[in-house]
């Protein structure tokens, strides 16, 4: 489908226009960079019509680059302490409210910034090994968040266990 010499002329749409021509290298870089998309529209002339890139036999020439580390190669230290936050957090909001001479009730913020915290950089973390945490959704959530971490690489849910688990103690303390 894709004429391999590096000469051939390619257009692309952008915002309903046709823009180039450009190069194949061209093209690919401007795949590579985020600039096209799978879906957006190219074009060749040994087309017949207009593309969308996914269909056009370029996006073999892109390389991705490597899969996202193993789930298993993940370092859970940071959900481990947020599987316990509940506890961490309440300990700390009492050592806080005895400083303060105030009651531990109005310090809840600071167990749930700790929550939102831990979460971040867990986030963080699983982006800088190739995931794309999107699906994981919001970490307000906490325990979605967790459950849904465990399935996504697919690890065991003991530590989404453990935070409800120690959420639960908390109430009934």
């Amino acid at each position: 489908m894709v004429n391999n010499c590096q000469s051939t002329e390619w257009y692309y749409e952008s915002r309903g226009e046709r823009r180039g021509p450009v190069p194949e290298s061209g093209i690919v870089n401007l795949y590579s960079a985020g600039i096209i998309k799978k879906d957006t529209l190219v074009w060749t002339q040994s087309f017949t019509d207009w593309l969308p890139m996914s269909q056009s036999g370029l996006l073999h020439e892109v390389t991705m680059g490597p899969p996202p580390v193993s789930g298993s190669a993940i370092n859970n230290t940071i959900v481990w302490w947020l599987a316990f936050m509940p506890i961490i957090g309440s300990i700390i909001e009492y050592i806080v409210a005895s400083a303060l001479g105030a009651g531990s009730q109005s310090l809840w913020f600071i167990t749930f910034g700790l929550n939102v915290w831990l979460c971040v950089l867990d986030d963080r973390n699983l982006k800088k090994a190739g995931y794309n945490t999107k699906q994981l959704g919001s970490s307000w959530i906490i325990p979605v968040y967790l459950f849904k971490r465990a399935k996504f690489l697919k690890q065991s849910y003991s530590y989404a266990i453990v935070w409800c688990v120690t959420f639960a103690i908390l109430l009934l303390a």
